[in-house]
């Protein structure tokens, strides 16, 4: 029934692999084959994480000390289902799932393993998109600067070269991230106001705000009277997008943001 189900509401047709996705969203499917076998194993444990292992008694221990174990659960059980159907899609969205849940517990190279077995199997750009940035925020998470460079650099140029706004706007505010985790606050800035134009283009007002944050976080890193300034008007510029938006998800963040540019505007006054 479930794979009845998913076949109704998946697209028939899904759309050809132009060359740019081939390049970069199909050529590890061969390491996504070698690696099938381990993230198969990877997710039994993770649902026998979320479920307490076989022991009746220990359930609820257990369930305590996972992160995130209901959502873990889900995801492993979305993985399921879509193997089992050969929905590749959705497959790619539950590796995708698990591979946020582990970053977000601090499993980073779990979390680079699932991102990377998502990203082969995505269809779509924008989407892949997604799976590498979570790839660059990984490689930050464990210090390795000239990976993360490397891969936004390359992600950016690739799409942009497909012409898929919305894919060269992610990666280019990674980029920018990875230029502020590298002390470099003006390179961050040219790049994060790039974003800003790319996401502009295509009326992408989330997308927009994600670049303001990224002008803000790369003018505080600046400092300076002038600089401090320009980043609070570039937060309060984000969090209006995406209270247009109607995005919820990144605002009380953005809050702590500008309540520390506030402060740093009390300390050059």
């Amino acid at each position: 029934d479930d794979c009845e189900v998913i076949s109704i509401s998946s697209n028939p047709d899904p759309p050809p692999v132009t060359a740019g996705d081939s390049v970069e969203g199909r050529q590890s499917s061969e390491a996504a084959d070698a690696e099938t076998e381990c993230i198969s194993q990877s997710s039994e444990d993770d649902v026998e994480e979320a479920f307490g292992g076989a022991a009746p008694s220990g359930t609820a221990a257990k369930r305590a000390s996972v992160p995130f174990p209901a959502e873990l659960a889900a995801a492993s059980s979305k993985l399921e289902r879509a193997r089992r159907c050969g929905d590749e899609e959705l497959e790619a969205s539950a590796l995708l799932q698990l591979a946020d849940i582990k970053f977000a517990s601090a499993r980073y190279r779990t979390a680079l393993s699932h991102a990377k077995l998502a990203w082969g199997l995505f269809r779509d750009v924008s989407s892949g998109a997604r799976a590498v940035r979570l790839m660059v925020q990984v490689h930050l998470e464990l210090e390795r600067p000239s990976e993360a460079l490397q891969t936004a650099q390359k992600h950016v140029a690739q799409y942009t070269a497909l012409h898929n706004p919305k894919a060269q706007g992610t990666m280019e505010v990674m980029l920018a991230q990875v230029h502020l985790a590298m002390g470099r606050p003006r390179e961050a800035l040219r790049v994060a106001k790039a974003a800003g134009e790319t996401f502009k283009r295509v009326n992408d007002k989330v997308g927009r705000a994600s670049a303001h944050r990224a002008m803000a976080e790369a003018n505080l890193k600046s400092g300076g009277a002038t600089c401090t300034k320009r980043a609070l008007a570039d937060a309060e510029e984000s969090l209006a997008l995406l209270r247009k938006a109607g995005d919820r998800k990144e605002e009380a963040s953005l809050l702590l943001l500008i309540s520390k540019i506030h402060t740093a505007r009390h300390e050059h006054e």
